[in-house]
C-alpha cells in the first residue's frame, strides 16, 4: 500500500442530520444566539413565594395546581358556611393528584349498588373536585375510602377485604398521603388571593389538614393521638389503654395497681413494656427519669485499670 494514500472517510446516512433534525454543535450556537437576542438588563425573573415552596417540596406542579383549586373552593365554602369540609373531602382532593397513586376501580365497583358505588353517590357533594369520567371518578372514591378508613383504625385484614389492597400497598399510600397533606397545607398558607379578613378561615383549615396528617401517619382516630405519639405505643396498644379510660400520657403515668395488672395480663404486654412507657411519658413531660440502681458486679475489683 503506498504511503501517500489517504484514509477516505465514509459517508452515512446518518452523517448529515435531516426530517428537521440539527446536529449538537449547531444547536448549540443556535440556543445561544437566541439567548442574545431575547436578554434585556431591565426584565427580571424570580420564582412566587408559593412557587419556590412547591419547588422545594419536590411536588408536580400539576399536584399543586389541582390542590390550590380545591383548597380555594374550601376556604369559599368555609367563609360563606356553605357545604362540607370532611376528612373524606381532604383525602379525595390529595388522592386526585398525579403524585398519589390511585385505586383502579374494578369492575364490581362499577356496577349499580356496589358499595364503592354508593360511596361515591352519597358523598359527591362532599368534593371539591370534579372528574370527567365514572371510572376515574370511582377510583378517586375508592382510595380516598381506603385512606379514611384506616384513619378509622381498620386493620389490615380488614382493609385487604374491602378493597382488595395488601398491606404493603396501604402502608405505601398512606405515607404519600400524609406527605401531600403536608403540602396542601403548605399551599394553602402561601397561597395569598384572600383578604386578611379571611386569615382565621384559612388558619381553622390548615389546622384540619396538620390533623388529618396525624392521623393518616398513625392509623388512628384523633382521641388516640396524644398517646400515639409516645415510643413503643402503637395504634392497637393505645385503642387498649383508651379502653380502660387512660386517654392522656398523664393518665397512663397515674393508673391504678388494679388496672396495671390487668394490661400486664395482656398478650403482648408486660411489667418492663409499661416500665419503658413510663420512662418514655417522663421524658415528654420532663419530668426526673429514675436512675437505675448500681449493679453489684459492676463494682471495680481491687487493683483493676481504669479505662479511658
Amino acid at each position: 500500500v503506498s504511503s501517500n494514500n489517504r484514509s477516505v472517510k465514509h459517508q452515512s446516512a446518518h452523517s448529515t442530520p435531516n426530517l428537521g433534525f440539527q446536529s449538537a454543535h449547531r444547536l448549540k450556537r443556535h440556543s445561544e444566539a437566541i439567548q442574545h437576542e431575547f436578554q434585556d438588563e431591565s426584565t427580571k425573573y424570580e420564582g412566587t413565594p408559593l412557587g419556590i415552596r412547591v419547588s422545594q417540596l419536590y411536588l408536580d406542579p400539576l399536584s399543586s395546581s389541582i390542590m390550590r383549586t380545591g383548597l380555594r373552593r374550601f376556604v369559599r365554602r368555609s367563609v360563606r358556611n356553605e357545604g362540607l369540609i370532611t376528612p373524606l373531602a381532604m383525602l379525595h382532593l390529595v388522592s386526585a393528584t398525579p403524585d398519589f397513586p390511585s385505586l383502579w376501580a374494578k369492575t364490581k365497583d362499577l356496577e349499580a349498588n356496589s358499595e364503592i358505588w354508593l360511596k361515591f353517590n352519597t358523598s359527591e357533594e362532599e368534593f371539591v373536585l370534579d372528574t370527567s369520567y365514572l371510572e376515574e371518578a370511582i377510583g378517586l372514591v375508592k382510595s380516598a375510602w381506603m385512606l379514611e378508613q384506616w384513619c378509622e383504625e381498620k386493620s389490615f385484614r380488614d382493609l385487604e377485604q374491602q378493597f382488595d389492597v395488601a398491606p404493603g400497598d396501604v402502608h405505601h399510600r398512606t405515607s404519600i398521603a400524609e406527605w401531600l397533606l403536608y403540602c396542601a397545607k403548605e399551599i394553602l398558607l402561601l397561597d395569598d388571593v384572600f383578604a386578611e379578613e379571611h386569615m382565621n378561615n384559612i388558619a381553622e383549615i390548615a389546622g384540619m389538614f396538620s390533623l388529618l396528617r396525624q392521623r393518616i401517619r398513625h392509623g388512628c382516630k384523633e382521641d388516640l393521638l396524644s398517646l400515639v405519639n409516645i415510643k413503643n405505643i402503637g395504634r392497637t396498644r393505645a385503642r387498649i389503654l383508651a379502653s380502660k379510660g387512660l386517654r392522656r400520657p398523664k393518665d397512663v403515668l397515674n393508673m391504678s395497681k388494679k388496672i396495671r395488672s390487668e394490661i400486664e395480663q395482656i398478650r403482648g404486654w408486660g411489667p418492663q413494656l409499661l416500665e419503658n412507657i413510663f420512662e418514655e411519658i417522663k421524658k415528654v413531660e420532663g419530668r426526673p427519669v429514675a436512675t437505675p440502681p448500681k449493679r453489684r458486679d459492676d463494682e471495680p475489683l481491687e487493683g483493676e485499670r481504669d479505662e479511658d
